[in-house]
């Protein structure tokens, strides 16, 4: 229901208050948005763009942008915790800033069992492997970026 209210709306609406001997009044809806135009989001495989309306913003402004998740963290922080009941969500429990994971937690080996293979052979579970392919790719990425090889860096 809210999707079909809001789909259709290209400017978040801003208030500007009453004018100067204008009262209050008390049926008059408060919409307290920031006045700028909101732009439509696409997904084009892995990556969000956004995508403004031409001449609706200023000059300088690129017209077309890559979402990434670093500018979307930047967002979810700004969040204030009393934006963040009105979202819905309680910042002591939930922040949106915590729905992006930034650290990605590793289980000790202690915890990852060995696992038992065709007949008494006994290797490493699967999630150490990945875990061990990442650390490498790490490793590897680290290197290139020190020797500058901006060819073999996808960022």
């Amino acid at each position: 229901m809210i999707y079909d209210l809001c789909k259709t709306k290209s400017c978040c609406e801003g208030d500007d208050g009453p004018e100067e001997g204008e009262e209050m009044l008390e049926d008059r809806i408060n919409k307290g948005g920031c006045g700028r135009y909101q732009p439509t989001y696409r997904r084009t495989g892995i990556d969000i763009n956004a995508e403004w309306k031409k001449n609706v913003n200023e000059d300088t402004q690129e017209r077309k942008i890559v979402v990434t998740a670093e500018k979307v963290l930047e967002v979810f922080k700004a969040i204030s915790d009393a934006e963040c009941r009105i979202l819905g969500l309680d910042p002591v429990f939930a922040r949106p800033d915590w729905m992006i994971c930034t650290v990605m937690p590793v289980p000790p080996l202690a915890v990852r069992p060995a696992v038992v293979t065709f007949g008494s052979a006994r290797n490493q579970d699967d999630l150490t492997h990945k875990l061990s392919d990442i650390v490498k790719t790490n490793n590897q990425l680290k290197r290139y970026a020190k020797k500058i090889i901006k060819h073999c860096l996808i960022i």
